[in-house]
């Protein structure tokens, strides 16, 4: 697998008339702060299957070389998994399953969590799910570029690269310059397309990269090199439609909130680390 370090010290401006260079400065950069970290991430929805009372649905995982067990909570990246995943427990527990929903959170909250408790006793591991169909579109990619992979590991996001230096293709949003980074292999297809009848010249560069959103966060976590900070997630169409929903349900909910000068202002309960056992 391609490591994603290899990149950045220059970067294709998307969009544009040219092929430019980013010029990174020579001055110190640290690593991004766990609240730019959190403000990346916060965007992105992921699904939880949660009880009435707000637990998340966990597995036990026997070790068996350390003679030890690891509770796990599945994260879906898309809602159509995890329904599918609950719709398939009321029929094998339907005991259990019953009082079971789909719940959506922003993996913004489920990085926080994990976070403040990697380092306890018994700490609840999170295994996000990625979708099937893009697994297999990783895959299909990685091998196409040559290399012999049997599995991919993680959360595939797709990249676009291009230019003399297969460098990473950020895009001008006002005055800044980003960098998508794709979690729809048929998204970043897309825009590879739009990009070669725009910018022809670019066309015979142009190549779809993979990398892991899990490889991505340790990154932001631990590497220091600005370009880094310029990589924004773009959810699947699927999640931007449902967060828009989600959004405009609010804001339609705050309008119809009589105002008191006595009532309490709504707060947000913060994640949980309530868990039913399956």
């Amino acid at each position: 697998m391609k490591s994603i370090f290899r990149k950045g010290a220059s970067l294709a401006i998307v969009g544009g008339t040219l092929l430019t260079s980013l010029v990174i400065g020579t001055l110190e950069v640290l690593a991004l702060t766990q609240e730019q970290i959190v403000q990346k991430l916060a965007p992105v929805l992921v699904f939880t299957i949660n009880n009435e009372q707000g637990q998340t649905l966990i597995r036990e995982v026997r070790n068996q070389q350390q003679n030890s067990t690891a509770k796990v909570a599945g994260i879906f990246i898309s809602q159509k998994d995890a329904q599918a995943f609950l719709e398939k427990m009321k029929t094998e527990n339907p005991q259990l399953a019953n009082n079971m929903q789909v719940v959506a959170r922003s993996l913004a909250e489920v990085y926080q969590l994990e976070e403040a408790n990697k380092n306890k006793p018994q700490a609840l591991n999170f295994a996000y799910v990625p979708t099937q169909q893009q697994v297999d579109s990783a895959l299909t990619v990685l091998r196409q570029s040559g290399q012999n992979i049997q599995q991919f590991n993680g959360v595939p996001l797709f990249v676009l690269s291009g230019g003399p230096n297969k460098n990473y293709l950020a895009a001008q949003r006002g005055d800044q310059q980003i960098i998508p980074f794709f979690f729809s292999k048929e998204e970043v297809q897309a825009e590879a397309e739009r990009i070669k009848k725009e910018q022809p010249d670019l066309a015979s560069t142009l190549q779809i990269d993979v990398v892991p959103l899990e490889g991505l966060i340790d990154a932001w976590k631990n590497r220091k090199e600005e370009w880094l900070s310029k990589i924004e997630l773009i959810p699947a169409k699927e999640s931007r439609e449902l967060l828009r929903t989600l959004l405009t349900e609010m804001q339609q909910n705050n309008q119809n909130r009589p105002a008191s000068g006595n009532q309490a202002a709504p707060t947000q309960t913060p994640p949980q680390n309530n868990q039913q056992r399956r």
